[in-house]
């Protein structure tokens, strides 16, 4: 990301909105790249961590974190790319009940329910 005078709050220093909508639209690439389908934001937290200079180029990196039926959850952070890090968070995006991909997930959840070769803890 690269947010430039027009993204500021204070002078020379990012707004944290702009952090946050950065972090949330990072997270929802990430879960696309999961190739679940599309999903909505359900929960987003960021901690700032330090101002956000503008001007310089800035590295979000996201971490699925756990993935439960319908529910994927997130980490993100913040950097200059080296030692500086300016914020972190985490996130939950759900997959929609009647989406596609919501629907193959409890058809695999029932398949699996229903197997009584897969031991209980091994079950989703």
């Amino acid at each position: 990301w690269h947010f430039g005078h027009h993204a500021v709050g204070h002078p020379n220093t990012v707004h944290g909105g702009a952090i946050a909508m950065a972090i949330d639209e990072s997270c929802g690439h990430a879960f696309m790249a999961l190739g679940r389908g599309p999903g909505f934001t359900a929960y987003l937290h960021v901690n700032y961590r330090a101002q956000t200079p503008s001007g310089i180029p800035v590295l979000i990196k996201i971490t699925p974190t756990r993935i439960e039926g319908r529910k994927v959850f997130l980490k993100a952070e913040v950097t200059d790319g080296g030692e500086s890090k300016f914020a972190d968070g985490e996130a939950l995006f759900i997959i929609p009940r009647n989406s596609a991909a919501a629907i193959q997930i409890s058809e695999t959840q029932r398949k699996l329910a229903a197997d009584p070769q897969i031991a209980p803890a091994a079950k989703l």
